[in-house]
């Protein structure tokens, strides 16, 4: 039971919906409500379904190109750093 919660707070925290939410209301600003509806649905499939399947093949496919998970994850930690380091710093513009 605690390995779904901390795997629902990771996949919460990635997925962002609170943050997506002015996005969606933004982008489909033209559509009617029962588009809206019919696009969220989509949406939400195709996001489920990804996610579903890196979940059940992410491990065999990291296993069949030889990269132990611990270097995957130390990867994603440093392109996590990066990114904050620009956020926080801003990037400078060359004119």
């Amino acid at each position: 039971m605690i390995d779904f919660i901390a795997t629902f707070i990771v996949f919460f925290a990635v997925i962002d919906p609170v943050g997506t939410v002015p996005v969606f209301i933004a982008v489909t600003s033209r559509f009617d409500a029962s588009a809206k509806r019919r696009i969220a649905l989509i949406a939400s499939l195709v996001s489920a379904g990804v996610l579903l399947f890196f979940v059940v093949v992410g491990e065999l496919i990291l296993t069949a190109m030889s990269i132990p998970l611990a270097a995957f994850q130390i990867a994603g930690g440093v392109v996590l750093l990066l990114f904050a380091l620009s956020m926080i710093l801003g990037e400078r513009k060359s004119e």
